[in-house]
């Protein structure tokens, strides 16, 4: 999984990145910062963290519909297992925050905290602010907060995505654990084993 380590200085970060990256991130924040107030907000109580959530929630799917016409959140299992872990998760794992530009959310992430590291989980952006690369600024004022707070890491998790890349130099294991009754045996081997052999002998 790509990752991002943490200098102890956000300066230090900045000249690690591509000089395109780096211009890039400091024209978006420049630009949004020219709308108004431009601030990251950290949820830190249960009720604030369960009020991201479905901010989130409509920002994403919004944002998917326009693009695909699907999103995860627009129904069923996803929205229930999230409002799970919000309740049941220590507060301390939790990581929810809100790029907010005069008042109003146009980012939001829920996300954890373990280990020193912040871990990158979902996300979601206003897309009627897409122009400004809202996500983009988002992932940079996040940085910046996990350095203030001693982090030494920031993890994008599972997911090779193109704009991941372009923030890591680094990259973690990370290991997938499947619970499910055993009918669901067959469907795990072949995920597993078998379309990889299969996929090889026609190769």
């Amino acid at each position: 999984c790509p990752a991002m380590s943490l200098p102890p200085l956000y300066a230090d970060l900045e000249k690690r990145w591509s000089s395109n990256h780096r211009s890039s991130v400091r024209r978006r924040v420049k630009r949004l910062n020219a709308e108004g107030q431009l601030s990251l907000v950290r949820a830190r109580t249960r009720d604030d963290i369960n009020a991201v959530l479905p901010r989130l929630s409509a920002l994403h799917v919004a944002a998917w519909q326009s693009r695909t016409g699907y999103s995860d959140l627009a129904e069923g299992g996803m929205p229930r297992f999230l409002a799970t872990l919000a309740e049941s998760l220590p507060l301390d794992m939790i990581h929810a925050t809100e790029l907010h530009l005069n008042g109003k959310a146009i980012s939001c992430h829920f996300g954890f905290e373990h280990d020193m590291s912040l871990l990158w989980y979902k996300p979601a952006f206003d897309i009627g602010w897409s122009s400004h690369a809202p996500g983009k600024v988002h992932v940079a004022l996040l940085a910046r907060h996990g350095i203030d707070e001693g982090l030494r890491k920031l993890d994008f998790m599972q997911g090779e995505e193109a704009y991941k890349q372009q923030w890591s130099d680094l990259t973690t294991a990370t290991k997938s654990f499947a619970l499910a009754r055993p009918m669901a045996y067959p469907i795990w081997a072949w995920t597993t084993v078998v379309r990889k052999f299969a996929a090889e002998y026609r190769h």
